[in-house]
């Protein structure tokens, strides 16, 4: 199980005994953890590199990450049986990298852009959009509709009265 915290970091917590371990070394507010499929693989974001990146480390190991990202990344997901990453690249789009692990040994593909667009963004905690098991297809969480009417405010109301 993984799970965010304090507010930026990435913990696993042993579900026999209750322990938590931390995954990621918090200084650079690492956040967005997604397992890979096979359960072997741990995509993050982290701001070590100054903008918000993607990175890729062997889940529960202690060996070097891979930098997938270039130019920002956010909210990684996993297709494909594990061999492609999906990310947010802000201010707008998102793209994927096909991945290649042989051993410990990350191979990352050329930045594929899959929405030229910006996607909507909310300072919430949810994500903004998601893919589907198959890497067949992108939920982006977008308005429904064309914008309401909004908000009209009178003014000095109790002169109208009058």
């Amino acid at each position: 199980m993984i799970r965010a915290g304090n507010p930026w970091s990435i913990w696993a917590l042993h579900v026999s005994d209750r322990k938590a371990i931390r995954l990621i070394d918090d200084r650079f507010s690492p956040y967005g953890g997604r397992l890979s499929p096979d359960g072997k693989w741990l995509a993050y974001s982290s701001f070590e590199s100054g903008p918000a990146e993607v990175f890729v480390r062997p889940f529960l190991a202690d060996v070097p990450k891979k930098q997938i990202s270039r130019g920002g990344g956010v909210h990684p997901r996993w297709t494909r049986g594990g061999k492609e990453l999906v990310y947010w690249a802000p201010p707008g789009g998102i793209l994927s990298n096909e991945i290649t692990i042989a051993g410990s040994t990350i191979q990352v593909g050329p930045a594929r852009t899959l929405v030229d667009r910006p996607v909507l963004t909310l300072i919430d905690g949810r994500t903004h959009y998601d893919v589907t098991r198959d890497g067949t297809r992108l939920l982006i969480r977008q308005p429904a509709g064309p914008p309401g009417p909004g908000i009209r405010v009178i003014v000095n109301w109790q002169s109208k009265l009058k």
